[in-house]
């Protein structure tokens, strides 16, 4: 069992307008979206401005980044290049998500969700960019579940999709899914819909699972550990935890817990296990799975928090906000006695 035994803030970044998205490569680098398009992290210097309507951004390989623009639909970046595609059908500020596979080498590529479906953007020969799209309908985030496997989800449920193959190989048919989180190892999905419910699925068996009910309020932000043994889900200022066991059985009523003053405005699960959470008065704060009904250690930016993003090994976390302020801190973990 593992909690919070230090946390140290690091780098301190002021930009001039609010930080929209961070990204983190495998070796620690880190990308930062500004909403009037700048991008910080690819060279020395600011580039941009790289979006009028910046959204998302992450790693295509080492040397190249995806922009996702609201208007435009993508522009890779490179050290020396700058390429616009367009995604089919128009991608939206409020819904979509840029996801790496995280390879940092000249092999990497990434999955765009929006209205058209899932796009994938590869590195072809010469270094053109290849862009093929998977008619899935409008998706509105997707996350990796290892190997070509993909999750999307948007209005009509959950698909399944090969990204080697450019198929989808299963679907589920929920109501619109707004929040979704997955633990590829596990083989472990979270869906969390319209209605308030949230479905817990094993990949082998999307029909069925559990289906958790009776949620109060709407559900914002949703997550699942890396190992698959519990999941989070936030809505308004409050934190609910399900603990999954071994077998993949959810059992028991949730342990909840009043986390924030404010309104929670994003949530991210590091892959040690910790849980971030922001809100609209600028309150960070970090959540143990071991100490759930209380928070083992908070910190104060200068306003709404924006973005949180763990690092791929879950021992740096970079903080935005509405204002420009960008701050990176180190987390150490400890043993709970």
């Amino acid at each position: 069992m593992s909690i919070l035994s230090e946390i140290k803030l690091g780098e301190r970044h002021q930009f001039a307008d609010a930080v929209r998205q961070v990204a983190w490569s495998p070796s620690g680098k880190l990308l930062a979206l500004t909403a009037d398009g700048m991008l910080f992290g690819l060279k020395d210097h600011p580039v941009g401005p790289v979006a009028s309507d910046p959204v998302d951004v992450c790693w295509l390989s080492r040397d190249q980044v995806v922009v996702v623009d609201g208007v435009v639909g993508a522009a890779v970046i490179g050290m020396d290049s700058f390429d616009c595609l367009p995604v089919p059908g128009p991608i939206s500020a409020q819904s979509t998500e840029a996801q790496t596979d995280e390879v940092e080498s000249d092999d990497g590529y990434c999955v765009l969700a929006g209205a058209g479906g899932l796009s994938v953007l590869r590195r072809g020969e010469l270094h053109a960019i290849e862009n093929s799209t998977i008619p899935t309908g409008a998706v509105r985030a997707a996350v990796h579940l290892g190997g070509p496997a993909w999750l999307g989800a948007g209005v009509n449920g959950l698909v399944v999709v090969d990204v080697d193959r450019l198929c989808v190989s299963d679907k589920l048919e929920i109501p619109s899914v707004v929040s979704i989180a997955a633990a590829a190892g596990a083989r472990r999905i979270a869906a969390a819909d319209s209605t308030g419910s949230i479905h817990v699925r094993h990949l082998s068996d999307l029909k069925g699972g559990f289906e958790l009910t009776g949620y109060p309020d709407a559900i914002r932000h949703l997550g699942m550990s890396p190992v698959g043994d519990f999941v989070v889900a936030g809505s308004d200022d409050e934190l609910s935890w399900w603990h999954i066991d071994d077998e993949g059985v959810i059992s028991g009523a949730p342990e909840c817990s009043i986390g924030h003053d404010a309104p929670i405005t994003c949530c991210d699960v590091g892959a040690t296990g910790f849980v971030a959470t922001g809100d609209a008065d600028g309150l960070v704060r970090l959540w143990s799975p071991d100490l759930r009904d209380i928070p083992v250690n908070s910190m104060h930016l200068d306003s709404e928090v924006t973005v949180l993003r763990w690092s791929i090994d879950g021992e740096r976390l970079a903080m935005g906000t509405t204002t420009g302020g960008l701050v990176i801190a180190d987390v150490v973990s400890g043993e709970l006695v």
